[in-house]
């Protein structure tokens, strides 16, 4: 049996380089991982020399953030490696494993955050003093735009590489600039309002107010990818354009069989059955699916797209019966 298949939705013209998707990302990680380092250090002194919660679980997310870039940094130099010419169904799935790690982290950060915030409600909160509010407010200054340049270069990138990597650290440097903003409010504010009724529970209020942001972004990445991992079925947004195209395009062929859809490293993965009948060349078959790409391409940017022929099965002979008189 023939199978036709191929990925010419994915690459943007016949002479697209097909790992320069990979050596982006792999630069934009590495960006990512030199910038969190010296925040990283800062943050640690600023905890030291404070007494904030605020701060303290600053420095956790910190530590969690870092973990989160080295994953993102260690699967994108993998891929660059290893990925052949063209994008690799393991690679993809190497990629939904690193996005389902990064949201892992993300709870745990969520769950140390919250229990540190209940110990400091239990205690009447605290009144925010020491020379490392200074530093944390600056850092989270600086970061704010740090971080929010590194967002919008992986924006950028979102465009022609919709990988789950690419994607889970979208989330994760928006979570990390939502956190930087706040940040920088709290120490403010805590400053500013430190001798009035509510100056003990600012720090902590801020808290958990970052903790309920990296809650709703670690919910959308563990979700995306569990289902690439699990091999889920694709929804509505990829079967039924697939069904109204085979309908346009596969009207001389006989009815399809099964059709499996999946996604893996960005990619929508999609095996059609079709029944053929045994004349049929597999030129055609070959113009059936360059027809579909053509349908679903700006539907679906990145397809990769396979038609497994099946024989045609002959109507069977009318039986005559002898009726006895």
């Amino acid at each position: 049996m023939a199978v036709v298949e191929g990925t010419d939705g994915i690459g943007t013209g016949p002479g697209a380089d097909a790992m320069a998707p990979a050596r982006r990302r792999e630069r934009t990680a590495r960006l990512a991982v030199l910038a969190v380092i010296p925040t990283l250090a800062v943050t640690a002194w600023s905890v030291l020399e404070s007494n904030s919660l605020a701060l303290a679980a600053d420095l956790l997310l910190t530590v969690l953030d870092t973990a989160c870039v080295l994953v993102a940094w260690i699967v994108a130099r993998r891929a660059l490696a290893e990925r052949p010419a063209g994008l690799d169904y393991g690679t993809g799935k190497l990629e939904s494993l690193a996005s389902a790690v990064v949201g892992v982290f993300m709870v745990a950060s969520l769950c140390l955050v919250v229990t540190l915030a209940g110990l400091r409600l239990s205690q009447g909160g605290a009144t925010v003093a020491g020379s490392g509010i200074f530093a944390g407010l600056a850092i989270n200054l600086v970061y704010g735009l740090v971080n929010g340049a590194i967002l919008m270069r992986y924006r950028v990138q979102r465009r022609h590489d919709p990988s789950p990597l690419v994607q889970s650290q979208i989330r994760l440097f928006i979570d990390k600039v939502t956190s930087n903003l706040l940040m920088a409010a709290a120490l403010g504010s805590a400053v500013l309002f430190r001798d009035t009724a509510a100056g003990p529970y600012i720090d902590v209020v801020a808290s958990l107010l970052v903790a309920l942001s990296m809650a709703f972004w670690a919910v959308q990445i563990i979700r995306s990818s569990i289902g690439e991992l699990i091999d889920a079925a694709c929804g509505e947004d990829v079967r039924r354009p697939l069904a109204a195209a085979l309908a346009r395009c596969a009207g001389g062929f006989g009815n399809p069989g099964a059709i499996r859809t999946r996604r893996a490293g960005g990619v929508v993965y999609v095996e059609i059955e079709l029944g053929c009948a045994p004349e049929v060349p597999v030129a055609a078959i070959e113009r059936l699916r360059t027809e579909l790409l053509a349908v679903l391409r700006p539907l679906i940017p990145a397809l990769s797209l396979a038609i497994l022929p099946r024989p045609l099965t002959a109507p069977a002979a009318p039986r005559l019966m002898a009726v006895a008189a």
